[in-house]
């Protein structure tokens, strides 16, 4: 198990580390590849965040918390907050 954690931990560090220049040379080669493989990366993880969060909601009672309806109603009203989720993302 510890050596799964080290190798984990490993993976996300030569992830961040790679990731970010892998993304700059992609983007400074302005191909018609990188834009198709950075659409294909969003709808894999568009799909992947709409089973999760599916598979949330079936096993969530409504007591939980607040649903996606009412925290995208509050994201919606603080435009700050809205400006720096749509810069994460």
């Amino acid at each position: 198990r510890e050596l799964a954690l080290h190798l984990r931990y490993f993976l996300l560090n030569l992830g961040a580390a790679i990731g970010p220049l892998l993304g700059v040379s992609y983007g400074l080669s302005a191909r018609q590849e990188t834009f198709l493989l950075l659409s294909v990366s969003y709808l894999l993880l568009g799909f992947i965040f709409f089973i999760g969060f599916r598979l949330a909601a079936c096993q969530a009672s409504h007591a939980a918390g607040p649903g996606m309806r009412a925290v995208l109603r509050v994201l919606w009203q603080d435009r700050g907050f809205l400006l720096l989720t749509m810069a994460n993302m």
